[in-house]
């Protein structure tokens, strides 16, 4: 086909061999290649923007208000979608082989999910998406669930769960067997649930010692009483014992005595 220029109702044709341009004071311009699949439209309200390849396909659309539609997809198994409300939302789909990924922005808040193979991940936070001033997250696996919050942590399986604060002071267990409270400070409490075993570690120092200072203190209580009793027990025997001399004394000088006179009234006679 041998190039032509046409003209109708304003608008103005050129036929090709690579294909068809229609131009036009209001509708702006438009292209059609038929070898390649491919259509252009462009005008002064918008701009649509659409290819039809042997391996891919677009379609963009830009509205003066800052609206944005993206649609790409090509033979690989990739598709993106974008859509983008002005300035203050924007919505993305990615799905590529194996993969997909959706994710809602807006100013100063984020929510994404990924799917990737044997693993969903949740995503929500608050502040700039790259750096977050609260993160939650969940992630699903197979065998497990974890649960974020900032830097918090707990991790779900069949056999129970683990939980480590933010602050990173302890890390609490749960199983079918076992409860235990670790702590960074090196205590830790365990309990065997299948047993009732109890055990501490660090703690029991603490406890130990206030046993032994207990039983140090009650065994002085204890000693100084019976100090006190023997003490008294010597105090009353003596006591005793003393009175008993006395009373020996006092009967030796009172035969002294009744002899000392016996034999003086002898002396003097009738």
């Amino acid at each position: 086909m041998a190039n032509k220029v046409s003209e109708a109702d304003g608008v103005v044709v050129l036929t090709g061999k690579e294909g068809i341009v229609l131009t036009s004071a209001e509708g702006g311009m438009s292209f059609d290649s038929t070898g390649d699949q491919s259509y252009l439209i462009l005008n002064t309200q918008n701009l649509a923007y659409l290819t039809a390849g042997k391996n891919s396909v677009a379609i963009y659309d830009d509205k003066i208000t800052g609206g944005m539609i993206d649609i790409q997809a090509d033979t690989q198994g990739a598709v993106n979608l974008a859509v983008q409300d002005g300035a203050t939302q924007n919505t993305a789909v990615t799905v590529t082989n194996g993969e997909a990924h959706v994710g809602v922005f807006k100013v100063g808040t984020f929510d994404r999910l990924h799917v990737v193979e044997k693993k969903v991940t949740l995503e929500s936070a608050v502040g700039p998406v790259a750096v977050p001033t609260n993160l939650g997250k969940v992630e699903v696996e197979p065998d497990k669930v974890t649960i974020s919050s900032l830097k918090s942590k707990m991790e779900v399986n069949v056999d129970g769960f683990t939980f480590e604060p933010a602050a990173g002071t302890i890390a609490l267990k749960l199983t079918t067997k076992v409860f235990s409270v670790e702590a960074t400070n090196g205590s830790a409490l365990k309990i065997d649930l299948l047993t009732g075993k109890v055990e501490i570690k660090a703690l029991m120092v603490d406890i130990e010692s206030k046993i032994g200072t207990s039983i140090k203190t009650l065994e002085n209580e204890i000693n100084t009483k019976i100090t006190g009793i023997e003490s008294k027990a010597i105090t009353k025997k003596q006591l005793t014992e003393a009175i008993k001399r006395a009373k020996t004394t006092i009967k030796q000088e009172t035969t002294q005595a009744i002899d000392v006179l016996k034999a003086s009234l002898q002396k003097k006679g009738p």
